[in-house]
């Protein structure tokens, strides 16, 4: 499950949350979406592997 990690982003509670790890083209809505997916799949991982 590494490799999902290194490929959507990586989860930084210092930063203050989820970092995509490719934003794309400059748009503030896309890199937001990317955001919320993020941190949702996140908390799905961890409910349902802890």
């Amino acid at each position: 499950m590494s490799t999902c990690s290194d490929r959507a982003g990586s989860f930084n509670p210092a930063s203050g949350g989820y970092t995509p790890a490719n934003r794309g083209p400059a748009s503030g809505d896309y890199t937001l979406a990317v955001t919320y997916k993020g941190d949702v799949y996140f908390v799905l991982v961890l409910y349902l592997f802890s």
